[in-house]
């Protein structure tokens, strides 16, 4: 091969790999996905199974739309049918900071881990809750009544049950100051016992 044909494929070659290099490292990779809203959708059915929003849209339950009490951001996620059936959320309204996670029945909240916190109040806790009847769901929407609740709020260890009707009937508490207590409540939050006092 003549001198003058290889001095041109090696320049060549050499220009080559520097455009190259030009042209994918100049280029900065994308390590941000910025968007105000990612909506996932079945490819069989269509409908969304996960919705990542600075605006969660209203819950929907067998085609029914249910507005929400705020517009909280997050995530929610659904199931084949379209129904709602949980999500992660955070919000601030009236100086109240609140996370949740929940896991729904198909028309009721089931299990939430929450966090409520403002600048001198807190609370985080699970709760369990009953999963509302037909008539239940068409007189108050999605909200079930909590029947457990285990939470630390502001420095006090609870854990609750409830009744039927979501008033507390059994409370045991670790308080701040480290004193027990075994309550037995009736229907009006009055204490009927301590079982904690002898």
């Amino acid at each position: 091969m003549k001198t003058g044909i290889k001095i041109y494929l090696v320049l060549s070659g050499i220009l080559l790999i520097v455009l190259s290099c030009k042209v994918f490292f100049a280029i900065e990779p994308k390590s941000e996905l910025t968007l105000n809203k990612l909506t996932i959708i079945d490819r069989n059915s269509g409908k969304p199974v996960l919705i990542l929003a600075d605006s969660v849209p209203d819950g929907v339950i067998n085609g029914k739309v249910l507005p929400r009490i705020f517009k909280p951001r997050g995530m929610v996620y659904f199931d084949n049918k379209g129904n709602e059936t949980g999500g992660l959320i955070v919000n601030n309204q009236e100086g109240m900071e609140t996370a949740m996670f929940t896991v729904d029945y198909n028309n009721t909240d089931a299990f939430s881990i929450f966090k409520n916190e403002t600048d001198t109040t807190y609370a985080m806790g699970i709760a369990i809750s009953d999963r509302n009847t037909e008539e239940e769901f068409r007189k108050r929407g999605t909200g079930g009544t909590p029947r457990i609740v285990i939470q630390n709020r502001d420095k006090n260890a609870i854990f609750a049950m409830t009744d039927t009707k979501g008033r507390e009937r059994v409370v045991f508490v670790v308080g701040r100051n480290d004193d027990v207590q075994l309550l037995v409540l009736d229907t009006l939050g009055k204490t009927v016992k301590n079982l904690a006092t002898k």
